[in-house]
C-alpha cells in the first residue's frame, strides 16, 4: 500500500490507470515517499479493468507499460514494476 509509504489516498491526483489509457503522463503520477530517492506510481482500484479497457482503446495495448516507462526511465536508476 502507499500508505505504508507515507502517501495517503487523499494526496493522490494520478495513477498507473491513468498513464496507461493515456489520460495522464506516468511523470503526472509519480510521488515522492518518505524515503530518499525512493518514489512511487500508486494504483487504485480502476487497474483491475486496466486489460480490457486498453485492448479495447488502443492497438498493441501489450506495449503501453514499456512505451509510458521510455517517457522516465533516464531519470531513476532503477525502476520496480
Amino acid at each position: 500500500s502507499s500508505s505504508g509509504l507515507g502517501l495517503y489516498p487523499d494526496q493522490i491526483e494520478n495513477t498507473i490507470y491513468q498513464a496507461l489509457i493515456k489520460t495522464k503522463k506516468l511523470s503526472e503520477a509519480i510521488y515522492p515517499t518518505y524515503l530518499e530517492n525512493l518514489f512511487i506510481v500508486p494504483a487504485d482500484h480502476n487497474l483491475a479493468g486496466a486489460e480490457s479497457d486498453l485492448s479495447r482503446l488502443m492497438v498493441g495495448s501489450q506495449q503501453r507499460l514499456k512505451e509510458i516507462i521510455q517517457e522516465v526511465k533516464n531519470n531513476f536508476d532503477l525502476i520496480v514494476i
